[in-house]
């Protein structure tokens, strides 16, 4: 009897150890479960959080495609008015040399009028002397 209180210790003692390494082993399962789980959350609010920024990013990168084509619509028609500008500029410059010219011409012709009218009235005075 003796040999079995000592052997029915003993399992006691076994059982309550193997229940304390159960118990032991069950919360260290469960701190890894609840660090995995934080973890899973913190990548989760980080997945959403870069979702919203891709969102925010797409958004302003359709804007920024709506500004650029608008720009280059604008570019064009500028392009045109500068074009036309020009033109305008040459025939203003053609106009204003061919007015400049004729206005020389005048003022030539003008010039040698007053120049042949004053040797006709220098040579008659010669020609009575």
């Amino acid at each position: 009897m003796i040999n079995s209180a000592k052997v029915s210790g003993l399992l006691k003692t076994g059982v309550v150890l193997f229940c304390f390494m159960c118990l032991f082993f069950a919360t260290y399962m469960a701190s890894l479960y609840e660090h995995q789980k934080a973890r899973t959350e913190i990548q989760t609010m980080k997945v959403r959080e870069l979702e919203e920024k891709v969102h925010e990013l797409s958004a302003v990168n359709r804007e920024l495609m709506n500004i650029r084509s608008v720009l280059v619509q604008e570019k064009g028609e500028m392009a045109k008015e500068i074009s036309a500008l020009r033109e305008k500029c040459l025939a203003f410059e053609d106009w204003k040399r061919a007015v400049g010219e004729e206005t020389l011409r005048d003022a030539a012709a003008a010039n040698r009028q007053s120049t042949d009218k004053d040797e006709e009235n220098e040579r008659p005075s010669e020609v009575k002397d």
